[in-house]
C-alpha cells in the first residue's frame, strides 16, 4: 500500500512536469534526487535506531543480570537470617530454662542455709544448757565430796547441808543396784535420831565418797564428750556452710554469665529480625523492578521489530520508485 501511494505520487509529479515543461532536460531527475536523499535519510535513521536499540538491549541485559544477582543474594540472605533467628530462639529458650533452674537452686541453697543456721543455733543453745548443767552437777558433787571429807562423821553438820542429800539422791539414780544400797543405807543413817558411831559412819561415808568420785569422773567424761560432739558439730556446720557458699557463688556466676549470653542472643535475634524485614522489602522491590524491566525490554524489542520492518518496507519502496521513475523518464538510476 505504501509503495503504491509513493509510486502514484511520483507518477503524478512526473507527468505534470513533463507536460508543463518539455524543454527542461530530464525534469524527473530532481525527483529521483529527492527520493534518493529520502532513502539515505531513512537508512541513517534506521542505523541510529539500531544503535540505540543495541544500547538499550545492553542496558536490559546488564540490569536484568544485576537484579537477578541481587534477588539471588537476597533469597540466600533471607534463608541464613531465618536459620539464625531459629537458632537464637532455641538458644534463648534453653538459657531461660537454665536461668529458671539456677534461680531454683539459689533459692534452695538459701533455704538450706537458713535451716542449717537455725539447727546450729538450737544445737548451740542445747550445748550451752547441757554444759551449764554439767558444770553445776560437777560442782555439786565436788562440794558433796568436800562436805563428806570435812565433817568426819558429824551427822548434824551433814544434815545442815541440803546439797549433800540432793546430790546423794541424784547419785542413787545413776549408780548400780549394789551402789544404790550403800547410798540408801548412808542416807538412812543420816536421818536417824541417834547419831551413829563415828567409826561406822566414817567407814560408810568413805564408801559413798568413792562412789561420788566415780560419778564425778563419769560426769567429767560426759562433759568432755559433749564438748567434743559440739566441736565436731561446729566443724561440720562450717564445712557445710563453706560448701553452700561456694555452690552459691558458682550458681550466681553461672547465672550472670547466662544472663549476659541471653542478652547477646536476644540482641542478635532482634537485629536478625530487623535485617530480615529489610531484606524482604529489598527483595520485593528488586523482584518488582525485574518484572518492570523485563516488561519494558520486551515491549521495546517488539516496538523496534515493528519499526524496523516498517523502515525496511519504506526504504524498499523508495528504491523501487526510483527505478520506475528512471525507467519511465529514460534517466539512469543512481547506484545504491
Amino acid at each position: 500500500m505504501k509503495f503504491a501511494l509513493i509510486a502514484f505520487a511520483i507518477f503524478s509529479v512526473a507527468s505534470a512536469s513533463a507536460v508543463k515543461d518539455h524543454q527542461k532536460d530530464h525534469p524527473i531527475g530532481k525527483i529521483i534526487g529527492m527520493l534518493e536523499e529520502l532513502k539515505v535519510k531513512s537508512q541513517t535513521q534506521q542505523e541510529e535506531e539500531a544503535v540505540l536499540h543495541q544500547k538499550f538491549q545492553y542496558w536490559c541485559k546488564t540490569t536484568t543480570k544485576e537484579l537477578t544477582t541481587e534477588i539471588t543474594k537476597g533469597k540466600e540472605k533471607i534463608e541464613v537470617l531465618e536459620d539464625t533467628i531459629e537458632a537464637k530462639t532455641k538458644e534463648i529458650e534453653k538459657l531461660t530454662a537454665d536461668l529458671e533452674l539456677l534461680e531454683k537452686q539459689i533459692e534452695e541453697n538459701g533455704a538450706a542455709s537458713a535451716k542449717a543456721d537455725k539447727i546450729r543455733e538450737e544445737e548451740a543453745d542445747t550445748y550451752k544448757q547441757a554444759d551449764a548443767d554439767f558444770a553445776e552437777t560437777l560442782d555439786a558433787i565436788q562440794q558433796c565430796i568436800d562436805a563428806l571429807e570435812s565433817t568426819k562423821g558429824d551427822v548434824d553438820s551433814l544434815l545442815a547441808q541440803k546439797s549433800v542429800k540432793k546430790v546423794l539422791n541424784l547419785a542413787s539414780m545413776l549408780v548400780s543396784d549394789k551402789e544404790q544400797v550403800v547410798i540408801s543405807s548412808f542416807l538412812q543413817e543420816m536421818q536417824q535420831p541417834k547419831k551413829p558411831k563415828a567409826k561406822v559412819y566414817s567407814f560408810k561415808s568413805q564408801g559413798v565418797i568413792e562412789l561420788l568420785k566415780k560419778l564425778l569422773e563419769k560426769f567429767e567424761t560426759d562433759k568432755l564428750e559433749t564438748t567434743k560432739a559440739e566441736t565436731n558439730a561446729i566443724n561440720a556446720y562450717n564445712m557445710a556452710k563453706q560448701a553452700r557458699e561456694e555452690a552459691l557463688a558458682a550458681f550466681e556466676k553461672s547465672k550472670k554469665e547466662k544472663e549476659e549470653i541471653k542478652g547477646e542472643a536476644e540482641k542478635a535475634k532482634t537485629e536478625a529480625e530487623d535485617d530480615l524485614s529489610s531484606t524482604k522489602d529489598d527483595l520485593a522491590a528488586n523482584e518488582k523492578s525485574l518484572e518492570d524491566v523485563t516488561q519494558e525490554c520486551e515491549l521495546e524489542a517488539d516496538d523496534y521489530a515493528k519499526r524496523s520492518s516498517a523502515r525496511e518496507g519504506e526504504i524498499t519502496a523508495i528504491g523501487m520508485a526510483i527505478k520506475i521513475l528512471a525507467k519511465v523518464g529514460g534517466v539512469r538510476a543512481p547506484e545504491s
